[in-house]
C-alpha cells in the first residue's frame, strides 16, 4: 500500500510587538521595574554614544538634556545608518 500524502512544512511566525509594548516584557528586557526605566535609558544611551564615538575614532562629546517630561542625548558619533532606521 502506498501513501501519496506529503508533509508540507510551514514556518511559524509571530509578532514581536508584545515584547516592546507591555510593562512586564519591557521590565524583563531592561532588567528593572518601570520606576527605574529613566535611569536605565540614560545609561544605555550614554553607553551607546560612547561606543559609537570609540568605533568612529572620535573623542566623545555627549550632551544630556533632562526636563520634567523629556530626556535627550546628543553626541558626535556617526549616527544610526538610514537602512537601520527604516527597518
Amino acid at each position: 500500500m502506498t501513501n501519496s500524502a506529503t508533509l508540507e512544512r510551514t514556518t511559524f511566525a509571530t509578532s514581536r510587538l508584545l515584547e516592546f509594548f507591555t510593562e512586564k516584557e519591557l521590565s524583563m528586557q531592561i532588567g528593572h521595574e518601570s520606576d527605574w526605566w529613566p535611569l536605565a535609558l540614560l545609561k544605555e544611551l550614554v553607553d551607546n554614544a560612547l561606543d559609537a564615538c570609540e568605533m568612529a575614532g572620535e573623542s566623545p562629546v555627549i550632551e544630556v538634556d533632562l526636563t520634567e517630561d523629556t530626556l535627550s542625548i546628543r553626541d558626535n558619533g556617526p549616527g544610526i545608518p538610514a537602512a537601520t532606521v527604516e527597518r
